[in-house]
């Protein structure tokens, strides 16, 4: 009988039950990646996060990202969540946190009520041309550019009216089934018309993320597309610092800080809203 810890983190909120929520599994060793699976579709999050030690020491850790159809190789907020999970609940005497993910080192430091995330920037090429059926099932008319990241299968696509990027209503089962002429995992819209945000309007930038692909059809917060969000609007804003605010029906906000080194500092805030324990009889998910 296996007997794992559990946490839900409403993470890049304060507020319980705003942000965007992950459960976080904390390992004493790897399990099978079948079981992985089966636990992140049972919590039914955009995305559920394993960890345990990596080496003998515990100053770094292996972690694993999975929604409830899919693994993902990067993910902000279940990063965050495992932080703060790590910070207090788990090994409180650390101040910084190493994680090895599938494709990058990611590193986790508590400030206050803040804890900051180092991550990799991301650029994004010009994106190929899309089928009308793609922009008509995204409800998007007012498009000042299109951009995609190779890396993490991402289209990135500013809106020149903020208006239009809160009502956008996609269709998903629409957009599931086009033919595109791009690997895809994911649509990042974003605009730097914050005003139609009710007394937010001091952000750089807003957004609204989508994976219907990969089993969520909106993300509620997407740290890893702030990753391609942060480098876009530093390069058209010439600023370094940015405030960003994602307007989803939960939503959360973030502070950003681009390095010249080609990482980035992602803030965010936390809030611990579950914890209990899984007992699983390993066995029936013996790969």
């Amino acid at each position: 009988m296996l007997h794992i810890p559990i946490y839900q983190i409403d993470a890049f909120t304060q507020v319980p039950f705003k942000g965007n929520p992950a459960a976080v599994c904390a390992l004493e060793a790897p399990i099978t990646d079948a079981l992985m699976q089966a636990i992140a579709a049972e919590m039914n999050l955009s995305e559920t996060a394993f960890f345990w030690p990596e080496g003998a020491t515990s100053s770094s850790y292996r972690i694993r990202f999975f929604t409830p159809t899919h693994e993902v190789n990067l993910c902000g907020h279940a990063t965050l969540a495992t932080a703060r999970v790590l910070s207090q609940r788990v090994f409180s005497s650390k101040t910084v946190f190493e994680f090895q993910a599938n494709e990058a080192r990611l590193m986790a430091q508590p400030q206050g009520n803040w804890i900051q995330l180092d991550f990799p920037q991301y650029g994004c090429v010009p994106a190929p041309r899309l089928p009308d059926t793609f922009w008509e099932a995204l409800t998007i008319t007012n498009v000042r550019e299109a951009a995609y990241s190779p890396a993490l299968k991402m289209i990135l696509i500013e809106v020149g009216e903020g208006k239009e990027l809160l009502e956008a209503e996609p269709d998903f089962v629409a957009l599931k089934t086009l033919a595109l002429p791009i690997a895809i995992e994911g649509v990042i819209c974003t605009s730097h018309d914050t005003l139609a945000l009710p007394g937010r309007a001091t952000y750089d930038f807003m957004s609204r993320c989508f994976f219907p692909w990969i089993g969520i059809d909106e993300d509620p917060v997407t740290g890893a597309a702030h990753t391609l969000l942060g480098p876009y609007w530093a390069e058209k804003l010439q600023s370094t610092q940015l405030h960003a605010y994602q307007a989803s029906a939960r939503g959360g906000e973030m502070k950003l800080e681009l390095a010249a080194n080609g990482r980035m500092f992602l803030r965010g805030q936390t809030c611990l809203v579950m914890q209990g324990e899984l007992r699983l009889d390993a066995a029936y998910f013996s790969e």
